[in-house]
């Protein structure tokens, strides 16, 4: 396997911001 640090894919991009959301959301649920 290469590595392709430099070129991030797309869907491993969104799976990063569907995490990151899922967390924010779970934080301001037990917050407020």
């Amino acid at each position: 396997m290469t590595d392709s640090k430099q070129k991030t894919p797309l869907w491993e991009w969104f799976a990063y911001l569907g995490a990151t959301v899922t967390i924010i959301k779970l934080v301001y649920t037990y917050l407020f």
